[in-house]
């Protein structure tokens, strides 16, 4: 029997959601802002490109440190969505209130049909979709969550991080950072006490700009399909009923 999973849920509790694609190009870095821009500047015209502080980083340290070298250089922003570009990755956000996964994915598609037209990417290695859900309950009593060492259960008091990755077939996984007691603010809020869903499905295989063209829209359903079962089979049933699902 298939799984049947809410269409949506009245108290949603995702603040942001964040699509990455990890590519290569045959480009200078310092080219590659300049002609994705370009090549989507008519159709986001009311996306404003803010530098982010990274541009302090000189280049060779920003090239060689595996942290910050995927992360954006600049950000083109309206209101709760945004395109990051860095010379090797590409970031779509929708920050709350999330628009639903159809309308997200319209916003990246036509954006990556644009960029695809141009030589800023020979090929694609990494392809990972984000949610980032925010509750105010321990995560020991809104989800299915256990932690065993040996014969020895672990109570909620003990454990506040937890990261864990899991293998699916094909160069599909799952990345899993859950987090209570973490402080946190939204859209400038003042910060408070809560607890953090944060589920990243991830492909990781290198594909050839052509064949990525051809079939990135299947990997980012397969992908997005992934993380909503991840996340649902996650909570126990009294929480999924607080969230008031809609089927």
């Amino acid at each position: 029997m298939a799984d049947v999973f809410p269409k949506k849920l009245e108290k949603c509790p995702l603040i942001e959601t964040v699509l990455e694609i990890r590519f290569n190009s045959s480009l200078l870095d310092e080219a590659i802002f300049g002609v994705i821009y370009n090549s989507i500047q008519k159709d986001y015209a009311s996306f404003v490109p803010k530098p982010q502080p990274i541009l302090q980083i000189p280049l060779e340290i920003r090239k060689s440190d595996p942290n910050i070298m995927f992360q954006p250089l600049y950000r083109l922003e309206n209101n709760n969505l945004s395109i990051g570009i860095s010379p090797k990755s590409i970031i779509f956000s929708n920050t709350k209130d999330y628009k639903g996964w159809t309308a997200f994915k319209e916003f990246v598609q036509s954006a990556m049909d644009s960029i695809l037209n141009t030589d800023a990417i020979t090929s694609v290695q990494r392809i990972g979709i984000r949610y980032i859900n925010v509750i105010s309950e321990s995560l020991f009593d809104a989800t299915l969550m256990k932690i065993n060492l040996g014969d020895t259960i672990i109570s909620k008091m003990d454990v506040n991080t937890s990261h864990i990755e899991k293998q699916l077939e094909d160069g599909m996984s799952l990345i899993y950072q859950l987090n209570n007691n973490v402080q946190v603010s939204i859209n400038g809020e003042q910060p408070k006490s809560a607890s953090m869903i944060d589920i990243d499905s991830v492909y990781q295989k290198t594909l050839s700009k052509e064949e990525f063209s051809k079939n990135y829209s299947n990997y980012l359903e397969l992908l997005h399909k992934n993380e909503k079962k991840a996340f649902f089979d996650l909570l126990n049933k009294q929480f999924m009923e607080s969230l008031k699902p809609i089927y």
